[in-house]
């Protein structure tokens, strides 16, 4: 397959996307190779469903507007006549009327009966005392008990990101490490922690899936989506790993939230050899090569990622849920899973062009604007399984 065509390939697929940043991309790829077949009809046909997008986009704000002042006008004439009649009959009413009285029949006066006198007689018995009258003891009327109000069990509301397949509990170790010579690739590390569910609770521990061992040492990758960071804050310089934005991030602000002073100390110093690759001007940015850097955590690049991740399925990424609402990630709702970045350029040399990162969500740049939802970050880092802690 000749360069042209992996070029028209990936614009064709990036052409079908529904997203006017992925149109935009394969504009520009087709505008690279306007010889070949029928790229420039292509242009025009990208330039069409942006200008389209642009339309929808600018009139669905009004059209929302339009719909509901019809029923703000009537729903307010409504309460209108309501005060209105209220107020109309209070004026009008009877209520200053006085008071009608029911007429009482008049009593009848019964003559009050003249009773004997009766004219008591001494007797000689002296009267004894009289024996007192116990006072009556009073009764204590017990208050029922009101039964216990059942506290509701507060029902959890599903969460909207898909959480990938249980994993054995022979296959994760958390540090430190009871048996660093047991640890195999595939496996789970949790090492470091990071905030993940967007609650103020405290820092989640990071979970790392085990790429590569090697006496003794072992390359790491978050398992989910960590962040959203743009590769470089502008698209109109040559950026490189050398000099972009996220590479300091990765080894400063990360490096110092995520891992405690002693376990800083189990992640080695790598060094991070970046290999040269196709460059094409993209009119926003250009790939090119860049001198070899010493690092703490970096981010994959093509060959690594088609050399540890070879199949689609194994490059799919999961964000965490403060990735997605606290740094406004990029997140399918169709596939439930996240665009990340990489180091590098896509090689397009590479031996199997089907197999290349583009075809596992991973994107190699960052994503045109501030404003729209970011490529995720995926950190990577080599460790001393023994200091582990």
């Amino acid at each position: 397959m000749t360069q042209q065509e992996q070029i028209y390939k990936i614009a064709s697929e990036l052409a079908t996307s529904k997203r006017a940043v992925d149109i935009k991309r394969a504009m520009d790829l087709f505008e690279s190779i306007p010889e070949y077949e029928d790229a420039t009809e292509c242009v025009k046909a990208c330039k069409a469903r942006l200008d389209k997008i642009a339309k929808e986009n600018q009139f669905k704000p009004k059209r929302v507007r339009m719909n509901y002042l019809p029923i703000i006008f009537i729903v307010l004439a409504f309460l209108v006549c309501i005060i209105g009649t209220l107020i109309a009959s209070y004026l009008l009413g009877d209520h200053k009327k006085d008071p009608v009285y029911m007429d009482l029949p008049t009593a009848t006066m019964v003559p009050t009966p003249v009773l004997p006198t009766v004219t008591p007689t001494l007797s000689a018995t002296p009267i004894s005392t009289a024996t007192p009258i116990p006072t009556a003891t009073p009764t204590t009327v017990a208050t029922p008990t009101p039964m216990p109000t059942e506290t509701p069990i507060p029902t959890e509301t599903p969460s909207p990101f898909p959480t990938y397949a249980p994993v054995e509990a022979d296959s994760i170790h958390d540090v430190p490490l009871q048996d660093p010579s047991s640890v195999e690739i595939g496996e789970i590390i949790r090492f470091g922690a990071y905030e993940q569910d967007n609650v103020n609770n405290g820092l989640e521990t990071i979970e790392w899936i085990v790429l590569d061992v090697q006496d003794g040492k072992a390359l790491l990758l978050s398992r989910y989506g960590l962040d959203a960071m743009l590769f470089y804050p502008t698209f109109d310089e040559n950026i490189t790993w050398e000099t972009c934005t996220i590479r300091s991030w990765l080894n400063q602000d990360f490096f110092n939230t995520a891992f405690s002073e002693e376990q800083q100390n189990a992640i080695l110093t790598t060094l991070v050899q970046t290999e040269e690759y196709v460059t094409y001007d993209f009119s926003r940015f250009r790939y090119e090569a860049c001198n070899d850097t010493w690092d703490k955590l970096f981010l994959l690049s093509a060959s690594e990622v088609a050399k540890y991740l070879p199949t689609e399925e194994s490059r799919q990424l999961l964000p965490t849920r403060y990735a997605v609402e606290g740094r406004n990630g990029h997140f399918n709702k169709g596939t439930q899973h996240s665009a990340w970045l990489i180091r590098n350029g896509i090689d397009l040399n590479a031996a199997n062009p089907d197999e290349s990162p583009l075809c596992g969500s991973i994107s190699s740049v960052g994503m045109f604007s501030a404003e729209t939802p970011q490529d995720l970050t995926r950190p990577a880092m080599w460790v001393s399984l023994a200091d582990l802690k």
